[in-house]
């Protein structure tokens, strides 16, 4: 975001920023690393977020402990960018959203909502590929084991973002 900001770049990409963090970190990409971000210098001057790219889950391949997460010492629990100083993921609880949103100076309240709507059309845009992608997956299991992860990590981050731990 800093970047993005001595860039110049206007709000509503900061904004589109946050949605792809918030995004990665709801689908359980633990590679989402600040390289996998670019940014746009357009002819005219302007600077925009390039489209996100290189994003993959690692929540259906990973050994899960009783937290329904991956086990603490795979390489796969942990988010590559923190929110308000967590990385783990099912961890990131209201006051991390709150320290997140002072830190990157953008509004709270906007954020939480933003957080809240994504938890819930995230599973549902996903049950919506699958189906309308059902010939092309075939007997594949691994959509429906991704699908019951993110699901849960987007359960887990609504109650967290209602109540602190």
């Amino acid at each position: 975001m800093k970047t993005l900001r001595e860039a110049r770049a206007p709000e509503t990409e900061v904004q589109k920023f946050i949605e792809g963090l918030i995004g990665n970190y709801l689908l359980g990409a633990a590679d989402a690393h600040g390289k996998n971000y670019s940014i746009l210098h357009l002819p005219d001057g302007r600077v925009q977020l390039a489209p996100f790219y290189d994003i993959a889950s690692g929540l259906p391949y990973e050994h899960v402990s009783n937290d329904g997460f991956p086990k603490k010492n795979d390489g796969l629990r942990k988010a590559a960018m923190s929110i308000g100083g967590e990385r783990q993921f099912g961890r990131v609880s209201s006051k991390h959203w709150s320290r997140f949103a002072r830190e990157a100076k953008i509004d709270e309240e906007w954020l939480r909502m933003t957080v809240s709507a994504m938890t819930y059309a995230l599973p549902i845009a996903m049950a919506e590929v699958f189906e309308n992608e059902s010939e092309a997956i075939g007997n594949s299991e691994l959509p429906s084991k991704l699908y019951q992860k993110v699901e849960h990590l987007c359960a887990t981050t609504q109650t967290l973002l209602a109540h602190d731990l």
